[in-house]
């Protein structure tokens, strides 16, 4: 009985061992929010690595010419709008990357309409690679030219349905943005009938917040077991392996300005097309790890504004995007914001000074400062404007930007505190030159044209009346102290923080 039993075992596991090695390994590269960063540049934001240097088309080339198994190279929007080159050129130079490198697709991200959509529709025409987005239309109610719902990839014999979720505007002049949920559900049955495996490629994110719009954890919910994995953007997040889900599908995000790409390795029965279940990595794109593809380099210098390379000044230190909560938990304070918000508001003469951290997408690396740095940081043309508030409306503003362990808005000239509890801010207090705000409280202060009018976090402050709004450029602003004072650093943290 016994050795019968190992016989069985034995032939089992010869079965297994034949069954593995029939599966084919079908690998996605991924990228997102690219953002016209073209080239690799120096990791300063990492004082661990200042000194190397990570992304781009080039590097991005070298990696996948090293994969051995069949693939696909998507993108999940917002590839234009972000540095010198890109707005010179309004997306072209991006377009021309990305049918340079060989991409499969890509979707329409909300940034894509930065230039309008004539410009769009130009830049969608040039594309070699297909253009997915099932949720966005025209002015006739129907999918823009040179766009697709979906479509069938054939990976060494596996098909692959890829549907595609852009992002629009609210406001998209005459043409239409639906929900996610709504884009996908009109195609996945017929997306289904073609294929073996169904993704989806978004410009949207798993994270849940009223200012994103649509996440993707809500919009699987109805297609659960029917996606097997759901990339996302938007939100610039890195996300791997996650599974909300006990099933499919498996979400990943691969951040942004072309500092990663994310590797999902799928592996398929070819006869049976069983599907074990998919693994992730990101992949930083370190030049001297994987190398700069030279065709590439040789191409993109051709677009290289050399100009925007000048040194302006010196960073003695990092100055981050977001807050270092492992130092300090309870700072969520942002070094650059705070740094921008100083400077506005040291240059525009007033009590405070507010930036919102979605308007500075960068961050200052330690090192030379060149003038596309500073581009990097501010690639939107925000000029400065002026008003007067009172404490009422601080308080009111604050409550409202707290979130996600931190604020998307950022202050000069006061201190915030609160207790967080249910991803809000309570108890919150406002101090200026060390005491407590009052509701009557005057206040001059500064912020951006698009806070200003109202745009995404400042949504209060379409309710302030003679507000003057100016031609001064705050990325001038930033540029001309940078010149003048030669050195900058990182200011003191805490002026956010919570109790």
């Amino acid at each position: 009985m016994k050795k019968l039993l190992n016989k069985i075992n034995l032939l089992l596991a010869l079965l297994l061992v034949v069954s593995l090695a029939g599966a084919k390994e079908i690998v996605i590269y991924h990228t997102s929010d690219t953002h016209g960063h073209y080239y690799s540049k120096y990791a300063g934001w990492d004082e661990q690595n200042f000194d190397r240097k990570i992304g781009g088309y080039a590097v991005l080339k070298n990696l996948i010419d090293q994969e051995k198994n069949p693939y696909l190279l998507l993108d999940s929007g917002d590839f234009t709008r972000g540095s010198v080159e890109d707005d010179e050129s309004k997306g072209k130079y991006a377009i021309e990357f990305m049918n340079k490198v060989g991409y499969d697709a890509t979707v329409i991200g909300n940034h894509e309409f930065d230039y309008g959509i004539d410009n769009l529709k130009e830049r969608l025409a040039m594309a070699k690679f297909d253009i997915l987005t099932s949720n966005i239309f025209n002015e006739k109610g129907k999918l823009p030219k040179h766009v697709k719902a979906y479509k069938i990839y054939n990976v060494d014999g596996i098909k692959i349905a890829v549907i595609g979720v852009g992002r629009g505007y609210k406001s998209l002049e005459k043409w239409q943005y639906k929900t996610a949920e709504e884009g996908i559900g009109s195609v996945i049955e017929k997306a289904k009938k073609k294929s073996d495996i169904v993704i989806v490629l978004a410009h949207s994110t798993v994270k849940r917040d009223d200012m994103m719009g649509d996440n993707n954890i809500d919009t699987s919910e109805k297609f659960k077991n029917e996606i097997l994995v759901f990339f996302g953007g938007h939100y610039h997040a890195e996300v791997q392996n996650y599974y909300y889900h006990k099933s499919w599908p498996m979400f990943v995000e691969s951040g942004a300005y072309f500092y990663n790409v994310s590797k999902v390795v799928i592996d398929i029965d070819p006869k049976t097309k069983k599907v074990k279940k998919p693994r992730s990595e990101l992949i930083p794109l370190w030049v001297d790890v994987y190398g700069e593809n030279e065709e590439i380099v040789a191409f993109g210098d051709k677009f290289r504004n050399k100009e925007a390379d000048i040194i302006i000044g010196q960073a003695k230190t990092p100055i981050k995007k977001q807050p270092d909560l492992e130092a300090e938990p309870l700072f969520t304070s942002s070094p650059l914001g705070s740094f921008v918000s100083d400077i506005m508001r040291e240059y525009a003469g007033t009590q405070i000074a507010i930036q919102n951290l979605g308007g500075v997408r960068a961050d200052l690396g330690k090192g030379n400062i060149a003038y596309r740095d500073i581009y990097n940081i501010f690639p939107f043309p925000n000029t400065l404007a002026y008003m007067n508030v009172d404490g009422k409306f601080l308080k009111e503003l604050f409550e409202y930007a707290v979130r996600d362990n931190g604020s998307w808005l950022q202050i000069s000239g006061a201190e915030v505190v609160y207790k967080y509890e249910n991803n809000k801010a309570k108890d919150l207090e406002i101090f200026v030159d060390g005491k407590l705000v009052k509701p009557d409280d005057k206040f001059t202060l500064t912020t951006n044209d698009y806070i200003a009018k109202g745009g995404s976090e400042g949504k209060l402050f379409k309710n302030i009346e003679n507000k003057v709004i100016t031609n001064t450029f705050v990325r001038d602003v930033i540029i001309n102290y940078i010149k003048n004072n030669k050195e900058v650093s990182a200011p003191k943290q805490g002026r956010i923080r919570m109790k």
